[in-house]
């Protein structure tokens, strides 16, 4: 499955991030104790990674991706999409969200994968994981408080899926979104 959504890797290193690696790595050698002077450069440098991945989202469409844009879309996927973007915290089940869209679970999985090239469950997920990195970036309220609204009956099942998901803890990614902030 890895393969399909990552069939290569997310780009080249930039001179900024070549640069930013070089002094991160000379202030480590020169100054061994700097911890706090490290911690800082290393943010940085993390920042300009994300940012750096960031941009498959301006990545114009291919020519498949066109053409299915250019039909027009399944009434029954877009309801499920628009419930989806609504509020991902409300959807219980994609057995509920077929039910929602008027087609059985089966065909309701094959329908939007085909629709949008990948399964309800990820896309639901990218809502998910959207609306939380938000949260924990922008936001000042609690993780757990963060972790109800997004729809986690346990606060420990939003830390690993924002791990799973974000690639660090949301304690952790919310002090690297402070120190971009801060720069």
């Amino acid at each position: 499955m890895r393969d399909r959504v990552f069939p290569r890797p997310g780009g080249a290193i930039t001179p900024q991030i070549r640069r930013q690696v070089g002094e991160t790595a000379e202030a480590m050698v020169q100054d061994p104790g700097g911890a706090a002077a490290h911690e800082r450069l290393i943010g940085r440098l993390m920042v300009s990674i994300i940012e750096r991945l960031a941009l498959w989202r301006e990545v114009q469409p291919s020519l498949r991706a066109r053409a299915t844009a250019m039909r027009a879309p399944d009434r029954r996927i877009a309801r499920a999409q628009a419930l989806m973007r609504a509020d991902p915290a409300r959807i219980p089940s994609m057995e509920w969200l077929a039910r929602e869209s008027g087609v059985s679970r089966a065909h309701f999985f094959r329908l939007f994968e085909a629709e949008t090239g990948i399964s309800p469950r990820v896309y639901l997920n990218t809502q998910r994981v959207e609306r939380a990195v938000q949260a924990v970036a922008n936001d000042t309220r609690s993780f757990t408080d963060i972790s109800v609204d997004l729809g986690f009956s346990v606060p420990a099942h939003f830390s690993r899926f924002f791990h799973d998901h974000a690639g660090s803890s949301p304690s952790t990614f919310r002090d690297v979104s402070a120190l971009r902030d801060s720069v």
